[in-house]
Parts: C-alpha cells; sequence; structure tokens
C-alpha cells in the first residue's frame, strides 16, 4: 500500500542487486566509453529551472532531503564496480545543494559554472550518483540545476524531481509535512522488470535475422581533423520542416496506419541504406518505459531502447516503407529485452569483447525529444523550465581527448561522432548532433539534405518507387562523399 512517508531502512542496507534490464544498455556504453572510471562518462541527463521570486535556501535544503529519502534511486551506490556489477540502496545519503552567488558576475559566470558543475565524475561506490546546484542571480531570482547518471534516471525522472522538491518546499513553508503517494523502490522495479522484459536467448534467430553485426561500411566516414581531439565535442544542424509538409507527412503516415515519428524514421533507414548499400539497418530510439502509474512516481532509469530493423525492396513505394517501418516500430517496443542478453545472443563473442556497446551493431539513432516540463506554480514563486546553455572557461582541457587512447580512437567514441537525430514533439524540428572533430560536416551535411528531401518526397510522392527515390538520393549524397571535410 502506498503512503505519504518516503520508505527507508533504518540501521540496514538492503540486499545488493545487479542491473536491471532498463540498465545495462547505459552501463555498457559507460564502460566502453571510460573503461578506467565509467562514473567519469558523460552519460548524464539534467535539467536547468529558473525560480522567480523569494527562495528559501535553508526550506529548499529541507525539502531536497524529503526527496532524497522518497527515491531509492538518490541512494544508490555500487556494491561492486565490474562489468557485472552489484547495486545497493542505501539507508541514508548526505546531499549537499552546492550554491554559487553569482550576482555580480558576468553573464558568462552562469554557463561556465553550468559547464564544470555538469563535468564532475561520480564516485560509484559511495555515491550519490547526481547533483544538485542553486544558482543566485538576484534576491528573487534563482537557477536551480539538477544532474543525474543515465544509470540511476532517465529524461523523465528530472520531472518527477522539480515536482517532488516543490511540493515538498510548499509543505514546509507552510509548516507542514510534506506528503504524498509512496514511490516503487529499487527493488520492487526491478522485480517488475525482470519479470516483463523477455529473455532474448527465448528467439535467438529471431534477434539474429533482425540484428547483423556485421560491421561493413559505417554509414559516415571517419575523417579525424589534425591534432587533438576532444570526443565531448559536439555541433548541431537543424532541419525544420514546413507546416504543409509536416501535415503531408502526417496524411502519409495515417494512411498506412503509422505515425509521423515512424515516416521520419523511415525516411531516416532509406538514406541510411543508401549510405552504407546494406539491405537492412537498425536504428536505435527511446521509449518512456514506464507502463503503470506508479512508475511515474519513482526517478529511475525507466527508458526502454528498441531497436528498429528495417529492409526495403526497389519495388517498393515511399507510402510502404512507411508502413513497414512503423510496424517494426511498434513490434520493437513490444519486445523488451535485456540488453546483455540481446547482445550475448547476437554476438557469440560477446563475454570475450566487453564492454561491447550497442553502437556495434546499429546503423543511427533517432530519438523523440522529452515533452517540456510543467511550470510549478506556489504563492509568491514560478519555477520554469529554461535552457541555458553550459560554456567550457577558457584553457579548459577536456579528460576524453585522442592523447588519453594511443591506441587510437576507441570504437565507442567513434561511434558517438556519429550524428543520432532528435525530433521534436510536433514532428517539424530534426536536430542532428556530432563531433565534426571525428566526421566530415559536408558529409553530415549531404546526408541531412537527403534525408530532407526523402522526408518531402514522402509528403508530397508517397507513391514514388524507391528504386527511383534511390537514384536520386545517391546524387545529393555524393556530394558530401566526394566533398571531403
Amino acid at each position: 500500500m502506498y503512503s505519504g512517508e518516503p520508505a527507508v531502512l533504518e540501521g540496514m542496507v538492503a540486499d545488493s542487486l545487479p542491473l536491471a534490464p532498463s540498465q545495462e544498455v547505459h552501463w555498457e556504453s559507460m564502460c566502453a566509453t571510460s573503461p578506467a572510471d565509467p562514473g567519469a562518462s558523460r552519460i548524464i541527463v539534467g535539467e536547468t529551472r529558473r525560480a522567480d521570486g523569494p527562495l528559501d535556501r535553508d526550506l529548499l535544503d529541507q525539502a531536497l532531503a524529503w526527496v532524497v529519502r522518497r527515491h531509492d534511486a538518490l541512494r544508490l551506490t555500487f556494491e561492486t564496480v565490474s562489468l557485472d556489477p552489484r547495486l545497493q540502496v542505501r539507508p541514508e545519503m548526505a546531499h549537499a545543494l552546492d550554491y554559487v552567488d553569482v550576482s555580480s558576475d558576468d553573464a558568462g559566470t552562469v554557463g561556465r559554472t553550468l559547464f564544470l558543475h555538469s563535468r564532475r565524475p561520480y564516485d560509484l561506490p559511495n555515491g550519490p550518483l547526481w547533483r544538485a546546484l542553486l544558482l543566485r542571480l538576484s534576491d528573487n531570482r534563482h537557477l536551480l540545476r539538477v544532474g543525474m547518471s543515465h544509470l540511476i534516471a532517465d529524461g523523465y525522472s528530472t520531472e518527477v524531481f522539480f515536482t517532488d522538491l516543490f511540493r515538498a518546499y510548499a509543505a514546509l513553508r507552510d509548516q507542514g509535512r510534506p506528503t504524498g503517494p509512496r514511490a516503487p523502490t529499487v527493488p520492487e522495479i526491478h522485480a517488475v522488470q525482470r519479470a516483463t522484459y523477455r529473455p532474448a536467448s527465448e528467439r535467438p534467430e529471431y534477434w539474429r535475422r533482425l540484428i547483423p553485426t556485421h560491421s561493413f561500411p559505417p554509414a559516415f566516414t571517419l575523417c579525424p581533423v589534425p591534432g587533438e581531439i576532444d570526443y565531448l565535442h559536439d555541433r548541431l544542424i537543424e532541419l525544420s520542416l514546413s507546416q504543409s509538409t509536416a501535415r503531408a507527412l502526417a496524411r502519409t503516415a495515417w494512411r498506412v496506419r503509422a505515425t509521423p515519428f515512424a515516416a521520419l524514421m523511415a525516411a531516416y533507414h532509406i538514406v541510411l541504406q543508401a549510405m552504407t548499400g546494406k539491405g537492412r539497418t537498425v536504428v536505435a530510439t527511446v521509449a518512456l518505459g514506464r507502463d503503470r502509474a506508479a512508475d511515474r512516481l519513482a526517478i529511475f532509469q525507466y527508458a526502454a531502447y528498441p531497436y528498429v530493423s528495417m529492409a526495403a525492396s526497389d519495388h517498393d513505394t515511399l507510402a510502404q516503407v512507411v508502413g513497414a517501418t512503423g510496424q517494426a516500430l511498434s513490434d520493437a517496443l513490444r519486445q523488451r529485452v535485456p540488453y546483455v542478453g540481446l547482445a550475448r545472443t547476437i554476438n557469440p563473442d560477446f563475454d570475450r569483447v566487453r564492454p561491447w556497446p550497442a553502437a556495434n551493431f546499429i546503423d543511427g539513432g533517432m530519438y523523440s525529444w522529452a515533452p517540456d516540463g510543467r511550470d510549478i506554480h506556489l504563492d509568491g514563486l514560478t519555477v520554469r523550465p529554461v535552457e541555458v546553455a553550459p560554456v567550457a572557461p577558457p584553457g579548459y582541457a577536456s579528460e576524453f581527448t585522442s592523447s588519453s587512447f594511443p591506441q587510437g580512437h576507441p570504437p565507442a567514441w567513434v561511434a558517438h561522432a556519429a550524428p543520432s537525430y532528435a525530433v521534436s514533439t510536433d514532428r517539424r524540428q530534426v536536430i542532428a548532433r556530432y563531433n565534426d572533430l571525428l566526421v566530415s560536416t559536408l558529409e553530415v551535411e549531404a546526408f541531412c539534405e537527403g534525408l530532407r528531401w526523402v522526408v518531402e518526397q514522402t509528403a508530397h510522392r508517397c507513391g514514388l518507387p524507391l528504386s527511383e527515390a534511390r537514384r536520386s538520393l545517391m546524387s545529393i549524397l555524393s556530394v558530401g562523399r566526394d566533398g571531403g571535410r
């Protein structure tokens, strides 16, 4: 039964647990990108909110302590750090609300402070695997930033964090006691996931057919610039669709019982297959993974990462490819499997070559933006999401550079450099994020132009045969392949 009080085990520590199925994919990537210290990896989630109105720091700290007691994930640590670690929920966890007064500093101080705060590694054995920062801009204006390891939190978790924090703050300010329905514990979440995720070993031939592990050729050519390369560097390219194209694309999708997102992913598969010459491509995406109402009360890494495998022939029309992609996406969303079991099924050498993240078998990634967080209105205080870009201080040296890997660019960071695509909730914007120190911008721009062209054809000429579309597409892509950097 759910009650209002956070569940804390007094004087004892719960039994340790292995990773939950939803945590496995992130841990494999953390070990691959930061093998010496996975806690230093940059696989994190975070959000910044601006508080307008009087804010009592002491009450905010008390409210934060209540949130830490309420959510197991905020007290999660590693009993053992290995490729197959054991995790433990501590009965208590010391927390610190870092505070910086930037009211008299220049405008760049905020960005630099956020940057440095987000770059600090997490102490896996001792925790916490998250941190919070309060920046004072003026007497009645503050920024509050929370950052969490992706191992303990997904994008939805920051909404839970701020909702609980300011519900507790309001109760304490009114001299009351914070209450709310009890959040699921980590052991409870773990048990539910173990019951709902199906072992890939139950259908080995199915998964081996859908996810081939051959490595010929990657979609984007490794084209490093001279000198030292910062693996954390990134660049963005934005594609915008006109309102008429977005509406026509939605109509095409609905005709074949798919969604506009599936139509965009179909175009992505088409361009990937033209770029690589592969007959089947695999695209990673993300699903919320919070199926029960209680799941939406917890801070945890619930997000599932389906792999959408799609093959298309020259005889298909663009509309048929959208329909096939929609079905493949639906199938992938229904069939959740733990990452380690899937990797062992499709790669017999998995245990010998670990860490072996999903970057070894996916051709790309396309994700939907998380919905914007909701404004929180208290008496005299409004807390709303804001975008504040972190800015590296002058002379800052990244801890993940090519000089740290004298044996050559690690495959995990090479894969990280290739563009992934984020799609806005209205399906009118697509943002490509990539590392232009390792991948040619001309090649990425040509790919994005090809993606735009296929989307427009799918929207307005959905009966176009794929064979004809591919001929036109190859001329677009050749500009990037022939143009170098």
